[in-house]
């Protein structure tokens, strides 16, 4: 059926099923299905192959993956060994009423494990778009352990789904995760002008971005590739340059190379090292390289900046 387009502030997710999984990876398979309403995993370990349609996906932990309806897709694990775990829903962003409704269960793993054929009326189901916003069919969230926690409470209230008040909380609960993630994506948009007094990013983020500080300041004196980095904490070089130097007003390589200075002009004053050494210290192997850079930062050589200091 052709869907409608509803605004951001209308959904109002109706949560058919909610699941926390962990199984052997060999067990898991999902072979060649149609789904009637939108389906989102989060995968908390092992890996997961997603076919759908002509697209191809390897969701890794802490991906989550969000399925439109009526996609045809398959999904297996990517090891024969160990164990896979995720979370997974099942839901509309609005509710269509009882008439419509069906269950997860029956329809996508009873019927299909009996080779039953699907209730004919799903095949006209109405589902919804989010005007100016498509949710992700892969997407790696910055911090993880919130969306785990929220997903934890959905399966909680999942299985004490008994009354309209625990239907609201499900609503509550499915509402959380849609807005921990569109928030986040939702930062990716915002443009970080040159001046950094005009910036905006959110908790998640700025708690991110926190570690990545803390990181590089354990391991300035170390080689440091800022490519690494930034997958090390999956994210792509240029966001998280621009996100960095939101917060801390320079680059992650220029708060670095601060680090590297201002321990340099200690080691020169503080001890009789040689000026190579010093260099090796910092994360300098290139003795000349440094004598350069340290000369752009203070305008002296290390030479100079030692006899100078101790002179006076």
């Amino acid at each position: 059926m052709k869907p409608i387009t509803i605004e951001l502030n209308n959904i109002s997710p109706h949560v058919r099923h909610a699941q926390y999984v962990q199984c052997p990876v060999g067990t898991f398979r999902v072979q060649n299905r149609i789904i009637y309403d939108y389906e989102l995993y989060f995968i908390v370990e092992g890996n997961i192959r997603v076919i759908e349609e002509r697209n191809e996906y390897v969701l890794k932990p802490g991906d989550i993956h969000f399925m439109k309806p009526f996609v045809q897709h398959e999904r297996a694990a990517l090891s024969d060994s160990g164990m896979l775990k995720y979370y997974s829903a099942h839901f509309d962003l609005l509710y269509h009423g009882k008439t419509d409704d069906f269950s997860a269960l029956d329809e996508y793993v009873t019927k299909i494990e009996k080779r039953e054929a699907p209730d004919a009326r799903l095949f006209n189901r109405q589902y919804e778009l989010v005007n100016n916003f498509t949710f992700p069919a892969q997407y790696s969230l910055a911090d993880k352990d919130k969306l785990a926690a929220a997903f934890e409470i959905l399966v909680n209230d999942y299985k004490l789904k008994k009354t309209d008040y625990s239907t609201l909380e499900l609503k509550k609960d499915m509402l959380e995760i849609i807005n921990l993630i569109h928030r986040e994506i939702n930062v990716d948009k915002i443009e970080i002008s040159s001046d950094t007094s005009d910036r905006i990013v959110t908790n998640s983020l700025q708690t991110l971005i926190e570690k990545i500080e803390q990181y590089l300041k354990n391991g300035y004196s170390q080689e440091i590739d800022i490519g690494e980095v930034a997958r090390k904490f999956n994210m792509s070089p240029s966001y998280m340059r621009r996100l960095f130097k939101a917060i801390y007003g320079r680059s992650p390589m220029e708060y670095v190379t601060d680090l590297r200075i201002e321990n340099a002009k200690k080691l020169l004053l503080l001890t009789d090292y040689k000026i190579a050494y010093i260099a090796n210290i910092i994360g300098y192997n290139d003795f000349f390289y440094f004598s350069r850079i340290f000369k752009k930062y203070t305008g002296l050589s290390p030479n100079t900046y030692r006899r100078s200091r101790i002179s006076s």
